[in-house]
This record gives C-alpha cells, structure tokens and sequence, in this order.
C-alpha cells in the first residue's frame, strides 16, 4: 500500500478498503465471534478451539476442503496479480494501473478478467509474462485478449497439470453414459490381448472374446481363426501344382499372328511401285 502523491486521498482510502475487504471482513467476524464467546464466560482457549474446530473440520472434509483451498488461491492470485502489474510496469503515464473486474477457481487454478486503462494494451502484459508464473506462485501463466474489446483480457494461471496424476482422465467427448465395449481398452496388457491398434487408432468397438483360448495367441501370431490383433490375417498364396499349370496352357490362346497372303504390287505406266497410294 503505496501512496501515490498524484492521486487524492480519499479515492486511495477506498481502493485500499475494496482491496483488502474479503480479509477485513474475515477479521470482523472473527472478532465478534470470539467477544460473543467471550460474554459466554468461555476461557480463552475455549473460544479459540471453538473457532478453530469448524475450520478444520471443513478443511479434512475432501469436498469442502477442495473449496476452501481453492478460494484462498483466488484471494493470492488477487494480491499477487496487483503485485506483477505494479513491478512490472504496467502502468500508464497517469500512474493508473488496470483494474480486476473479476477472479475465480478453475480445475487447474484461477482465471481473472482485468480491465485496461488508457495507454496499456494486451502486448504490453504478454511482453512480461514470464514473471506471471513465479510471482503467483504457481506454474505457469497465460494472458488472452477479448475477441470483441481489446481493453479488456483474460489471465489464466495454472497451478497444477491434470494429465500428471495417475487417475486416468475421462474424455468429455464421450457421454457419460457409454456401453464399455465403445471405450478404448484398458492399457494393462493382459486385459487388451488381440486387440487391434489399428482399431484402437480409429475408435472402432473391439469384441474381446475371452473364453476362446485361440484369441490369447502373441502379439503379430495368428490365432486358431486366422486373425492377427483382432484383424484378419492375409494368407500368402500357394504355388500351383503341376496339373493346374498344364490346364492353364491349354487354355491360354496362341500368340502366333495369323498368316495372309502377299497382294500383288501395283505399277504405274513408268514401272513405279505405287501399291502405298492405292
């Protein structure tokens, strides 16, 4: 909380109150809660476990603790968004910096819409992005310009990576309720024997029929019903015998061309071959 000696004190006061108004209200009920348990004739430690308790009642409970971790993130992210404008720069010649119209949780961490004021662009922000990460404190950070106003833009901050945890993601591009033979098959790879990756590749449905031993033939083996991966394997073909070779030049036609009869030449009066005119 600096004071800037080119703005009024009293609009100062109030974005310095709008700031800090979730912690200050935070503090007032704490306040008044523990003066209520107080009058109660409560000792001290009383009060205090008293307050103390639903908190962390809330926070072992995965669901709700989820929440509230999730929204203490969001009231850092408020501060430290402030903070990377200010060391930053990104101020304009008035000193004015951009205002947080609104933040709050993502599956991967915070999302925040801020408003530019005159002077200030979105090329300014993606100039300095790479302190963004590190000064929120998570892992990386994105800044995406409005389709329709340029002044204001959207920051992304990304705190975890989904794709790092061992519980396989669902795709949102299947419904929920799919039958299990239209999913992909499981990647352990006694359960997926003969499947094809050809079929997997595509998203065909895979029959898996388990009770035939002939299907649990190794990778690239045709089975007992000549198929390879779940895939029709292609036989090589048999050399003819010696009957089929002799029935197959009887019937081939002769190439011998047909033989005609010479035509006589054709002269002209002065003895001049002209059979090529007539």
């Amino acid at each position: 909380m600096k004071p800037r000696i080119h703005q009024r004190w009293l609009a100062q006061l109030l974005l310095a109150c709008w700031r800090w108004l979730p912690e200050t209200f935070a503090a007032c009920v704490v306040v008044l809660a523990y003066v209520q348990l107080e009058q109660m004739d409560l000792p001290p430690w009383a009060a205090g476990s008293v307050l103390v308790a639903p908190v962390t009642l809330l926070l072992v409970i995965p669901p709700t603790g989820r929440v509230l971790v999730a929204w203490f993130w969001v009231d850092v992210t408020r501060h430290r968004l402030r903070t990377f404008m200010s060391e930053n720069g990104l101020r304009n010649r008035s000193g004015r910096l951009p205002w947080l119209a609104v933040i709050y949780p993502t599956a991967v961490g915070e999302r925040a819409w801020m408003v530019l004021v005159g002077g200030i662009s979105c090329t300014d922000v993606e100039e300095r992005l790479k302190s963004l990460g590190s000064t929120c404190y998570a892992r990386d950070g994105q800044v995406v310009a409005h389709r329709k106003w340029s002044h204001l833009i959207r920051i992304d901050i990304t705190r975890r990576d989904p794709l790092d945890s061992t519980k396989p993601v669902r795709s949102r591009l299947l419904p929920k309720n799919t039958p299990s033979e239209l999913l992909p098959p499981s990647p352990n790879p006694a359960d997926s024997a003969g499947a094809s990756h050809w079929a997997i590749g595509i998203g065909l449905p895979l029959n898996h029929d388990t009770n035939n031993e002939d299907s649990k033939a190794p990778n690239g083996q045709p089975n007992g019903h000549g198929q390879v991966d779940g895939m029709k394997a292609i036989e090589p073909p048999t050399p003819p015998t010696k009957n089929q070779k002799e029935s197959a030049n009887k019937r081939k036609p002769s190439k011998e061309a047909p033989t005609t009869a010479a035509s006589p030449a054709v002269l002209s009066a002065s003895g001049e071959d002209v059979s090529d005119y007539v």
